[in-house]
């Protein structure tokens, strides 16, 4: 059988080690990777080896001084990985703020991020060797323990889902040089039968968690190494990892300007340290960090739900589109699913000391906070929501059974209603003052960022959004209702929308299930449920009802990916309540008797009917049914690289695919060499690609000494008609086809033809191209050319 985290403490032991001399060595051995990467050049070692020492240690050593020594406990690691990553924004924080007063111009730099980890690795070391030594010693097992644990690691089922990772990754590899997606599809259809697996119960509790994370690893993978794949948005990571610097304002102006102190922190600092491009961090090592989204909501799940539950609901995390779309390389919308979901990590666990348990939450929720704007005031939301929540079952409390919160505080064990729930611990994280210190951490932040210029851009948009729905109710614009309501011409879509429809309605179902079985104390769904999590999951649920109202430039897969990372398990509940009700409703005409093994069967059977709904999304979302069966386009076109191809001939969005290098390179230089008072004229495929879809490929080709902003945001049809002097980009697209995607146009991968480009090729002439790949050139048009 393979390991568990709570078997080690059982094991003998014969010797220990201490964990600051463990840090110190292992920062030697850097130290050493670093110099045989100057002079000799082992990039890979040197990267994978910085990536771990620095994405656990710093972390494990500060937990080691607050008391809370290291432990082979899947939480721990956890708490270790993330207050690393809090240690590395702070770091690049304060580099960025104090070293350019003493004249250096790289405080983010390569050296001087270097030396700063390196000083404060040995800093924390030292001071590591003031605590008590039982806290900061590692046990290590003796020879026979090691034997048994390699056994156990080396059993068929733990390397059948470690193999599914390099699996993913060999089949990507492949597709890319061949255009063969059936070893991908394969792995895909392995990837869907997976909560299937876990349903019947054909692997044993202790595999759950590998399963959860195996799963968290490969399908984002399958994504990031795909050759059409690209880094879509925030060249603020590029500009800090290539500047060593970023502008907390726009005075002085520098390129990366930006509110989120993750972006210009995390990912340049891993590629600093560890030698390698920021794009290949982004895409090979970021990953890692995605899957542990769904390890989290694992553990967080695992304390209230049935193990084989909790894992079902991670595994639905991992299956929705954006988790492999969009939360893969980080960023703006995987950081702050992952900080959320640390936060959760810590406030439902119990058994931490208090005060540490409010401290690492407090943490990773300022983390959340400086992530993104948008998702900072969506929790923020959650949060109000939750403790509005939560003071309404105090009243209850009160009313209902006499209990008081002093005496809540007083029973460490909880208290014990008179229909047998229990109350939750007596100290709460989540609080009004909880909720209180976030809200004003996420104003004063983006107040003092960016020149406050997020703060107005919320209000400025709440307002729109308050004046569209009271002018206009029936035609609500949140960015959720236009997702819903928008035609993408796909079945596969189409049908995937429907499902996510029905899995949001079993969430509510769920949501309202433990919310009675809070009062009631029937244990049908798991153990006691913490208020915690009840009065979160409800102001998580509210936060992202009102994407449908609010926010018309934010909704859907982002919003969705911070909702499931607490809820999904929800929808697990949810079915076993709909069966509950059927199978009610059916033995009052069919009477029979019922006993246990009939439950565990009825259980089981509902288990594998939501493990098939779920399977069915990921073969919609990752367009394996479009490649094999209905055709079209998908959230996810990896496995319709050839089908894209193929439609190259009609299609623009799909003829942009075959230009990717060259029509960087044109943005590239006209962001290098072009006149920034002049305007850009370009067709709605191109503005998008080169704003968003391309951005951070096109920042890494420019000239870094001469790149300037510009503005794409004139519309290519418009050029007949303009007077005075332009720019005009026809992208790879453009000229193979002859056609473009106006401004009201639609580029996804269901529009089949664009228009016709005649009337702008006559204003356009050989003698005033600037510049051309031989597929993508650019034009500058004026009144006397």
């Amino acid at each position: 059988m393979p390991w568990r985290p709570d078997e080690f403490n059982s094991d003998p032991f014969e010797s220990r080690v201490s964990l600051e001399e463990l840090a110190l060595v292992l920062l030697a051995v850097f130290v050493a990777l670093v110099g045989l990467d100057v002079f000799v050049g082992i990039g890979e070692p040197r990267a994978v080896f910085a990536f771990a020492f620095f994405g656990v240690i710093p972390g494990a050593l500060l937990l080691t001084l607050l008391g809370y020594g290291p432990r082979v406990e899947l939480p721990w690691l956890l708490y270790a990985i993330g207050v690393s990553l809090l240690l590395i924004m702070a770091i690049g924080f304060l580099l960025n703020l104090l070293l350019p007063e003493f004249g250096v111009e790289r405080p983010i730099g390569e050296l001087s991020l270097g030396i700063a980890h390196g000083l404060f690795v040995i800093a924390l070391a030292f001071a590591a060797r003031l605590t008590d030594p039982s806290v900061r010693t590692i046990s290590v097992p003796d020879t026979e323990a090691w034997r048994e644990w390699c056994a156990r690691w080396l059993h068929p089922t733990t390397l059948g889902f470690l193999l599914l990772p390099p699996l993913t990754i060999l089949s990507v590899v492949w597709l890319n040089h061949t255009s063969d997606n059936r070893p991908l599809l394969v792995v895909l259809a392995i990837l869907g039968l997976v909560p299937l697996v876990i349903a019947l119960k054909l692997i044993g509790r202790r595999w759950l968690g590998i399963s959860v994370w195996t799963v968290g690893v490969s399908l984002p993978y399958h994504d990031t190494l795909w050759k059409f794949s690209n880094f879509g948005g925030q060249t603020n990571i590029i500009d800090a990892w290539r500047e060593g610097r970023w502008a907390i304002t726009t005075d002085p102006p520098f390129a990366a300007e930006t509110s989120l102190l993750p972006n210009v922190t995390l990912s340049p600092t891993f590629a600093h340290l560890g030698g390698i491009e920021v794009l290949t961090q982004i895409n090979v090592f970021n990953p890692l960090l995605a899957s542990l989204i769904p390890v989290c909501a694992y553990v967080i799940f695992g304390r209230i739900f049935d193990p084989t539950d909790a894992a079902l609901g991670a595994i639905l995390i991992t299956f929705i589109h954006p988790f492999y779309f969009q939360v893969p390389t980080m960023g703006r919308a995987g950081t702050p699913v992952l900080f959320l979901v640390l936060a959760g990590v810590a406030i439902t666990d119990t058994d931490l000391d208090p005060v540490l348990r409010k401290g690492l939450a407090l943490g990773f929720v300022a983390a959340l906070a400086t992530s993104h704007y948008g998702a900072s005031y969506f929790v923020m939301l959650a949060f109000l929501l939750a403790v509005l929540l939560l003071v309404g079952l105090r009243f209850f409390d009160t009313i209902a059974f006499g209990l008081t919160e002093p005496q809540l505080r007083r029973n460490k064990d909880g208290v014990r209603r008179g229909w047998g729930s229990v109350v939750s611990t007596n100290s709460y994280t989540l609080s009004a003052a909880f909720a209180i210190f976030y809200t004003v951490f996420v104003y004063v932040w983006y107040l003092f960022t960016y020149d406050g210029r997020r703060v107005w851009r919320f209000f400025t948009r709440v307002e729109a959004s308050l004046i569209d729905f009271f002018t206009s109710p029936a035609t609500p614009r949140g960015g959720t209702t236009a997702r819903l309501t928008r035609e993408y011409g796909t079945i596969s879509i189409e049908l995937s929308r429907y499902i996510y429809v029905f899995l949001s309605a079993l969430i509510a179902i769920g949501f309202m299930y433990i919310f009675i079985q809070r009062f009631t104390g029937q244990k049908q769904v798991g153990k006691d449920i913490l208020d915690e999590y009840i009065v979160l999951a409800g102001g998580i649920i509210g936060s992202f009802l009102a994407t449908f109202i609010f926010s018309a430039m934010w909704g859907g897969g982002r919003p969705m990916a911070i909702s499931f990372s607490i809820i999904a398990v929800l929808a697990v509940i949810g079915i076993y309540a709909v069966v509950n009700v059927l199978w009610g409703s059916y033995q009052t005409v069919v009477p029979s008797g019922t006993d246990e093994v009939d439950q565990k069967r009825k259980r089981t059977a509902t288990r594998s009917l939501f493990a098939m709904i779920i399977a069915i999304l990921l073969v919609l979302n990752t367009g394996a049914a479009a490649a094999v069966v209905l055709g079209g386009g998908a959230p996810s076109s990896v496995p319709l690289q050839e089908q894209i191809v193929a439609d190259a001939d009609e299609n623009p969005t799909a003829n942009s695919n075959l230009h990717f290098g060259q029509d960087v390179a044109t943005y590239a230089w006209i962001n290098t060499h072009g006149n920034q008072s002049h305007g850009i004229h370009a067709d709605l495929i191109t503005r998008t690609a080169a704003n968003d879809w391309y951005g951070p490929q096109v920042r890494s080709a420019e000239d870094p000494e001469r790149a300037v902003s510009h503005s794409w945001t004139n519309d290519l049809f418009d050029l007949p008609d303009h007077e005075g002097t332009s720019y005009a980009v026809l992208s790879g697209h453009n000229t193979d086809l002859g056609v473009g995607i106006p401004r009201e146009g639609v580029h996804h991968t269901g529009a089949r033809a664009g228009e016709d480009l005649s009337d702008v090729e006559e204003r356009l002439s050989d003698e005033n191209r600037v510049y051309t790949t031989g597929n993508s050139n650019i034009y500058f048009t004026s009144d006397d050319l």
